[in-house]
């Protein structure tokens, strides 16, 4: 679901005690003025889709599975 709404090339996996880490991997040569402007515009369009989510998450206390990966 998160995929579908955000793209395929963000990766969601286990990470520490129950934690779920979701990070998206970017090249980047050069971090200029247009670059930050890009990433800040992506962060947003992120936490715009997942907060909301996590929210209803809270109200409902469901329990998230991860599909294993082949």
């Amino acid at each position: 679901m998160i995929k579908a709404r955000l793209g395929q090339q963000l990766d969601l996996e286990p990470w520490d005690r129950g934690w779920i880490r979701l990070y998206e991997t970017q090249a980047v040569e050069v971090f200029d003025a247009a670059r930050v402007a890009t990433t800040a515009s992506r962060m947003a369009e992120l936490i715009g889709v997942l907060w909301p989510m996590c929210q209803e998450l809270r109200k409902s206390d469901a329990k998230i599975r991860l599909v294993k990966r082949e």
